[in-house]
């Protein structure tokens, strides 16, 4: 029955949202379900409650080493990069730079137009952002056109 229900989960996220992202309770319940079966008769229940007891502790103690006061309902503030701005042609892009615990660059708050890298072909298709951006003059390498800004 709990098998019949995770592989029905997992069928709902492939033809629903085929993102592994989405599906990773599913898919790790159902990797470690099999295993369990096979390694149920080796655990008696007193390792079982003390390996229990184990993850709630280190939950917990995470937990605590995150907690801020006042963020319990309400998320924390987003925090706005340091940005740079780079003149391509006769549009000002902003440059993010990398904030501390992250390990790429982040828009977050920066104005717009906001790119992470420096890219001469990139301008705007028209003075108004919700049009769009395009490169040109078309470049001549297959790794800058499909290269994802």
């Amino acid at each position: 029955l709990l098998y019949t229900a995770c592989l029905a989960g997992i069928l709902l996220w492939f033809f629903n949202s085929p993102d592994p992202r989405f599906a990773y309770g599913w898919l790790l319940f159902a990797g470690c379900l099999a295993p369990a079966w096979f390694l149920a008769p080796l655990l008696s229940p007193l390792k079982v409650r003390l390996g229990l007891l184990t993850c709630a502790g280190v939950t917990l103690w995470y937990l605590l080493q995150q907690w801020e006061p006042g963020h319990l309902v309400t998320p924390g503030p987003v925090r706005q990069p340091d940005y740079k701005a780079v003149a391509v042609g006769s549009t000002t892009y902003h440059i993010p730079e990398l904030l501390p615990g992250n390990w790429n660059t982040r828009c977050y708050y920066t104005p717009l137009p906001c790119i992470y890298e420096y890219n001469p072909y990139l301008q705007q298709r028209t003075p108004n952002l919700k049009d769009g951006f395009r490169m040109w003059p078309r470049p001549d390498s297959a790794f800058v056109i499909n290269y994802r800004y």
